[in-house]
Formats: structure tokens, C-alpha cells, sequence
């Protein structure tokens, strides 16, 4: 699952790249980069959920470490331009994921 949230991370800094085309921030943005952005952030939001309900099913620290982050880079992916604390967070969640999953007895 830690992989998982390696793969959303990477979408996410996709995206990431894409806001200065995106509509805000005083910019009504460009089609083509909206018309990118949307599918690819359907898809990561989708697998961030996906990802969340698996969390449930992970022992003690990993459940809340991979929930959190996957919550977080959810909101991550979506196409707007105000989501940089989400990234942040869901990036600090990720490095306590990546922490423990070493911890955890399988």
C-alpha cells in the first residue's frame, strides 16, 4: 500500500505542475490543461478511496499513516490551485507510513 501512495504522490506532483494552466488564482486558466487534468485527477481521487478503505484493514500505526495520507493526497489530486497544505500533510503522512510499515509485525 505504501506503493500505492507513491503512485498517488507522483499524480499529484503531475498535477502539481499543471495549476499555473488551471482556473484561480486571478487565471482563467487554459482548456487543454484542464482537459488534462481532469481524468487524471478522477482516476487519483478514485484510487485514494479505494486506498482509504484498504487503510481500515492495516495493524496499528500503518491503519491511521496510510488513511491519513491517502485523505489528504486525495484532495491532493483534485484540479485546484488552493491544496497545497493537503499535499503537504498527505507528504508527511507518506514518510510516517513509509516509517512504520518497517515496524509492523506482518
Amino acid at each position: 500500500m505504501v506503493d500505492e501512495l507513491n503512485a498517488l504522490d507522483a499524480i499529484a506532483r503531475r498535477i502539481d505542475s499543471m495549476r499555473s494552466g488551471l482556473p484561480g488564482n486571478g487565471s482563467d486558466g487554459d482548456l487543454a490543461t484542464v482537459t488534462r487534468c481532469t481524468p487524471l485527477s478522477k482516476d487519483a481521487r478514485a484510487r485514494a478511496t479505494s486506498l482509504r478503505e484498504k487503510a481500515k484493514t492495516l495493524p496499528e500505526p500503518l491503519d491511521f499513516d496510510v488513511g491519513t495520507a491517502s485523505a489528504d493526497l486525495s484532495m491532493c489530486v483534485t484540479c485546484a490551485n488552493d491544496v497545497t497544505d493537503s499535499c503537504t500533510d498527505g507528504r508527511e503522512h507518506m514518510a510516517s507510513a513509509n516509517k512504520d510499515y518497517a515496524k509492523v509485525k506482518w
